[in-house]
């Protein structure tokens, strides 16, 4: 009996000193929150630039090969309906971009009416996109992957001579809805779709050159990788270089890309 008193006495002692006192808890408690709180936000930010570099792509392709599917079943575009020699029409894209992507929601809508809580932003986050008032009625389209076309605009080229030649259609996506921040080259990019006869149609991201006598359409082109960083710091609402700032570091957003997420 007393070999056993004794074993368990000592037994006793050794779970004493192997256990952790209370304060050695709260010490360690508090290294793991200090480390924490230093590597959450770094977590957090190329989480949500993971997320832009995949759906910036995502949609990249939705475009592309909804064009492609159209052109296959309907031929040239030139010959589509709601084109002409200064403007293209929303059927233009109804009729036959849209009809090969899935829309969960379209129609003559606001900003508000998509549950937007703010106006879409130029990239200091502050100054409104004009062309996007928060109340303005316009057609929308809330795509299957939740991505929101938010503005369509048309623009048309003169050649030499003072002819119009067919130039391209601007696509305004917000990349994640309105979940926020609503802002140029953080969540909302631009497309750019050239609409040239005898031309396919092949969807680019601004920064592009084109030359009206060729009717030839040049993404990225000549520009170099410091011009489309400085392009897509400037707060101009021309200035939307962001988009192809990101295509062209390969899909990635790059060490400095000028907006922080």
């Amino acid at each position: 009996m007393k070999d056993l008193l004794k074993t368990n006495f000592f037994k006793a002692e050794e779970y004493k000193k192997s256990a952790f006192t209370l304060a050695e808890v709260l010490i360690t408690l508090g290294i793991i929150g200090v480390v924490a709180a230093l590597t959450m936000p770094s977590l957090i930010r190329n989480h949500k630039k993971q997320e832009i570099e995949t759906r910036l792509k995502q949609n990249y392709s939705i475009i592309q090969n909804a064009s492609l599917m159209a052109q296959a079943e309907y031929g040239d575009p030139i010959h589509w309906e709601g084109l002409s020699n200064d403007s293209i029409s929303m059927d233009y894209f109804n009729n036959y971009i849209f009809k090969y992507i899935k829309t969960i929601k379209a129609g003559s809508l606001t900003l508000k009416e998509l549950g937007y809580k703010t106006p879409v932003y130029l990239q200091d986050g502050k100054t409104e996109f004009d062309n996007m008032p928060l109340n303005q009625k316009s057609t929308k389209k809330v795509m299957s992957n939740g991505s929101i076309v938010i503005y369509f605009g048309g623009t048309s080229k003169n050649n030499n001579s003072g002819n119009k030649v067919y130039s391209h259609y601007q696509m305004v996506i917000d990349l994640n809805g309105a979940k926020g921040p609503n802002t140029i080259g953080k969540d909302i990019f631009i497309y750019i779709m050239p609409m040239i006869a005898g031309k396919s149609i092949s969807l680019g991201l601004e920064k592009w050159t084109f030359d009206p006598n060729t009717r030839q359409y040049t993404f990225l082109g000549s520009y170099t990788h410091q011009e489309l960083v400085s392009d897509c710091s400037n707060t101009s609402k021309t200035a939307t270089a962001c988009g192809a700032l990101i295509q062209e570091s390969g899909w990635k957003i790059p060490n400095d890309y000028p907006l922080k997420f």
